[in-house]
């Protein structure tokens, strides 16, 4: 019976133990509630960005740096737009990681990009 109750408690203290890092892990990669974004890749190689701001007096500021800290894009957009679209063009980039910051007010979204030059496939055709 001791043993049947131990077993039980420790289930019980793992499951709540497991349920509060759950919890807590959704507070810290918590979405901007004062904006919106669509970020993806276009066929061509650009990254497309639109942002659909709800607080339009703060100014938003875009932000493409690498690992090291070096910044290759920024761009203050102070307009009274509500949505707005960029089109950043990566092809002088080196390959390697990117951090894409968009920021209006105290609000901060960022996004990982990683760059690699896509490998040629060989084709095989017999006659």
């Amino acid at each position: 019976m001791k043993k049947t109750t131990k077993t039980i408690i420790g289930t019980i203290v793992l499951v709540v133990i497991t349920c509060i890092s759950a919890f807590a892990d959704e507070k810290e990669a918590k979405k901007p509630t004062g904006f919106r974004t669509g970020i993806y890749r276009s066929i061509d190689g650009k990254i497309n960005i639109y942002v659909d701001r709800i607080n339009k007096s703060a100014p938003t500021v875009i932000l493409l740096s690498d690992d090291g800290g070096q910044i290759f894009y920024r761009e203050i957009i102070r307009n009274n737009d509500a949505k707005f679209g960029r089109a950043l063009n990566v092809d002088q980039l080196e390959d390697g990681h990117y951090t894409l910051k968009i920021m209006i007010g105290n609000e901060i979204l960022s996004k990982s990009v990683f760059l690699a030059e896509q490998k040629v496939q060989r084709s095989l055709k017999i006659e």
